[in-house]
């Protein structure tokens, strides 16, 4: 995670006067996996950004920011393998 975003999120929790612990138990995760989002050193799931969005009454990518969604979303389809149609279903 870019260190921007894990500022970001220790910002917006501050404004909404959240503590950790209380953000921790909304998303329903620990107070230390909130703390290692802050500090830059894991990245919340998909599922808990989308809360985290809902939290802050705001889409994903302006919490991300639209420049790290992108490049996320970039490295994500470059290594993914080529699609494939699903297999005839047969009844």
């Amino acid at each position: 995670m870019q260190i921007r975003i894990a500022e970001r999120l220790k910002e917006l929790r501050k404004q909404r006067g959240c503590t950790q612990e209380e953000l921790a138990s909304f998303l329903g995760v620990t107070v230390q996996a909130v703390s290692k989002w802050e500090n830059g050193q894991t990245e919340p799931t998909a599922k808990n950004l989308v809360e985290l969005a809902r939290l802050f009454d705001m889409t994903v990518s302006e919490l991300v920011e639209p420049g790290v969604c992108a490049a996320a979303a970039s490295e994500v389809f470059e290594s993914a393998p080529p699609c494939t149609a699903p297999a005839a279903v047969t009844g």
